[in-house]
């Protein structure tokens, strides 16, 4: 059975593999951006919000999702 961990590692594989193939692919970004952030890339998981967002301006979602990580970053930091 797998992790948590393992899955949102692989589902970041799947979805290198769908940039790959699309690099215009917004949702792509935005749920890449979703698994980093579930293993604590936060700084890779707002890149990857900041290009979805750069894609797709006008999806207030990934917006207000960044914003959650943001803040999930900070209380992070001043945890450690």
């Amino acid at each position: 059975m797998k992790t948590q961990q393992e899955h949102h590692e692989n589902a970041i594989i799947d979805y290198d593999e769908a940039i790959r193939l699309n690099p215009s692919y917004a949702s792509a970004y935005h749920q890449r951006g979703l698994a980093k952030a579930q293993l604590e890339q936060y700084d890779a998981a707002i890149a990857d919000y900041d290009e979805a967002i750069r894609l797709d301006p006008n999806n207030a979602l990934i917006y207000n999702q960044r914003e959650v990580v943001k803040a999930q970053q900070e209380q992070h930091q001043t945890e450690t």
